[in-house]
C-alpha cells in the first residue's frame, strides 16, 4: 500500500496497522521512521496527518545539515557565468546564461539558499514560464541552464542531489513547418532593389545585401557564418566554400558546432556573382569579408541588414519571411534535388542528423513515380463474352 510521490518527498506505507515514511537524509542516506498508528475513529493519524509528520522530520533532518555559509542561487549563477567563462565558453552562450539568470530564475528564486531548493520550486518555475506563454524549448533551456547553476552547489557539496533532475518540463514537439522562398520569389527579391529616391545608404547597402541573399539561399550557410566570411574561404578553383568562422554578438569565434566547420560546393552562378563583386568592391583582399559593410569593411550591423532585407521582401511583394529562412529554402532545393540527406547534413553543418530530415518530405523517393504509374496503370482485360453466342461445350 505504498504511495508513489514526487521525488524527493519521500514516501508512506502502512505496515502492521501503523504510518511509515521513508525519505532520504542530506547525506545521501535512506531513513525510516515510524510515524504513528492509522487512524481508527477518533484515535491515530490520517494520510494527511501523517504525511505532515514525515515533513517535519524531513525538515529537522536538513536544518541539522545546512551550513551556515550556504549561498542563493544568484550568488551561484554568478559562480556558474565565472565558471563558464574560465572554460571558453563562447560569448554567445554566456550571454543566453546571463539572460536566463537576470530574466527568469532570480526573479523567481534568486535570493533561495541552495539547500532549500526543492523539485516542486523548479516545477513552479516551469509553470510560471508556461503561464507566460515562453516556448517549450525556451523553458528547457532555462531549466538548464538552472539545473548547471545547482550543479556548482552539488560540485561543491553544499547539497547532495540537484532539485532539477526530475523537474517536469514540457515536451518539445519538431515542427515539420517551415519557410522558405521558392525559386521565383527568390529571383523576384534579389531583383528588387531600390528605387532612386531610396535613402543613399540603403542604396549603397543594396549590392552586399543582394549578395547576401544570394549566397545564404545557394549555400545554406548561417547568418552569423556569412557575416564572418573572408575572401580566402572561398576556393574558386575547387568551386568551394570553407566554413571556419561565425561573427555572433559582437564577437568573430568558430562556427555553432563541430560540424559546421564544412566546405559547401558552390553554384556556377553564385561563383559568377562572387567573381563580380570582388571587382568591384574596396574590400577584396584575401584577409577581407566578402560581404563587408560597403564604407567600413566591418561585419554587417544585423539590425540594418534586416531591415533592409524586409524591405526588398516588400518591393518584391513576397510574403515575410527571416534571413533564416533563406537557410531552408537552401536545404528544400537540395533535398529536391536528389542530393542524399546524409550529404545535406554535411553540406549544412547539422550535429544531428534528425535536423537535416526536415527536408527528407521535398526528396524524390527512388522509383516513387514508377509505382505510382504502375498502380494505375491501365489493365489488359480479357475480352466480355457476347451473350447472343452460344457457349461451347
Amino acid at each position: 500500500m505504498a504511495t508513489r510521490r514526487a521525488y524527493g518527498t519521500g514516501s508512506i506505507r502502512v505496515k502492521h496497522g501503523a504510518w511509515y515514511g521513508s525519505w532520504r537524509t542530506p547525506d545521501g542516506n535512506r531513513r525510516t521512521k515510524k510515524l504513528g498508528p492509522v487512524k481508527k475513529g477518533r484515535d491515530g493519524l490520517s494520510k494527511r496527518e501523517a504525511e505532515d509528520v514525515m515533513r517535519a522530520l524531513m525538515l529537522a533532518d536538513r536544518q541539522q545539515d545546512r551550513r551556515p555559509d550556504c549561498p542563493t542561487v544568484e550568488v551561484l549563477g554568478v559562480a556558474l557565468v565565472a565558471q563558464l567563462d574560465r572554460a571558453g565558453r563562447k560569448p554567445s552562450h554566456l550571454e543566453s546564461v546571463r539572460y536566463h539568470l537576470s530574466s527568469h530564475i532570480n526573479p523567481a528564486m534568486g535570493d533561495m539558499r541552495a539547500d532549500d531548493v526543492e523539485t516542486q520550486d523548479v516545477d513552479r518555475l516551469v509553470a510560471k514560464m508556461q503561464r507566460d506563454g515562453k516556448a517549450p524549448h525556451t523553458i528547457r533551456n532555462v531549466i538548464g541552464t538552472l539545473h548547471s547553476v545547482l550543479g556548482v552547489a552539488v560540485q561543491q557539496h553544499l547539497i547532495t542531489e540537484n532539485p532539477a533532475d526530475m523537474a517536469r518540463l514540457p515536451v518539445v514537439r519538431p515542427s515539420a513547418d517551415i519557410r522558405f522562398l521558392t525559386l521565383t520569389e527568390l529571383e523576384r527579391v534579389i531583383t528588387a532593389a531600390p528605387s532612386a529616391d531610396a535613402p543613399q545608404a540603403e542604396r549603397d547597402w543594396w549590392p552586399v545585401v543582394r549578395l547576401l541573399v544570394l549566397t545564404a539561399a545557394m549555400t545554406g550557410m548561417r547568418l552569423g557564418e556569412l557575416r564572418a566570411l573572408r575572401w580566402q574561404d572561398l576556393d574558386m578553383r575547387a568551386m568551394k566554400v570553407r566554413v571556419r568562422y561565425a561573427f555572433v554578438r559582437g564577437q568573430m569565434g568558430a562556427p555553432k558546432s563541430r560540424r559546421s566547420e564544412r566546405a559547401i560546393p558552390l553554384a556556377s552562378r553564385l561563383l559568377a556573382e562572387l567573381d563580380a563583386h570582388h571587382k568591384h568592391t574596396a574590400w577584396n583582399t584575401d584577409g577581407d569579408l566578402v560581404l563587408a559593410h560597403p564604407h567600413t569593411g566591418r561585419p554587417l550591423d544585423r539590425v540594418r541588414l534586416l531591415g533592409y532585407f524586409k524591405g526588398a521582401l516588400a518591393r518584391a511583394g513576397v510574403r515575410e519571411v527571416r534571413l533564416h529562412d533563406l537557410r531552408h529554402t537552401y536545404g528544400t532545393m537540395i533535398a529536391a534535388s536528389g542530393v542524399p540527406i546524409r550529404t545535406l547534413q554535411e553540406w549544412m553543418g547539422h550535429q544531428d542528423i534528425r535536423t537535416t530530415l526536415i527536408y527528407a518530405d521535398y526528396a524524390p523517393g527512388e522509383h516513387e513515380v514508377e509505382m505510382v504509374d504502375a498502380a494505375f496503370a491501365p489493365k489488359v482485360l480479357p475480352p466480355v463474352p457476347d451473350p447472343s453466342r452460344p457457349v461451347d461445350h
